[in-house]
């Protein structure tokens, strides 16, 4: 018998962001470890969403927030164990920024 699975719910803006994550990973050359990061992010999400990532506390309606960061990806989360569902707050490029005239 199979663990059960998480119910990952994200809306068109969050879908939106990480089409523009992977955008602008891809820029800088990260393409394919973004897209690993972000098939690593989803799949963590569905299967052990309340073990992935780091627990930042408890949420009064939707169960905990979490965060991870898998290679140049951030996501911030929410996990509500008793209805099985993930809800994604944020992605995130992560990395140094580079600012003008820096080297």
């Amino acid at each position: 018998m199979s663990a059960p699975q998480f119910r990952v719910l994200l809306s068109e803006a969050v879908k939106d962001q990480l089409r523009d994550v992977v955008a602008r990973a891809a820029a800088r050359g990260q393409r394919t470890e973004a897209l690993a990061a972000a098939r690593k992010i989803l799949d963590g999400l569905t299967w052990i969403a309340d073990e992935f990532g780091e627990s930042r506390g408890a949420l009064k309606v939707m169960g905990e927030l979490r965060v991870a960061i898998i290679g140049p990806i951030g996501v911030v989360f929410a996990v509500d164990r008793a209805k099985w569902e993930v809800h994604i707050g944020r992605f995130r490029l992560m990395g140094a920024r580079r600012f003008p005239g820096s080297t």
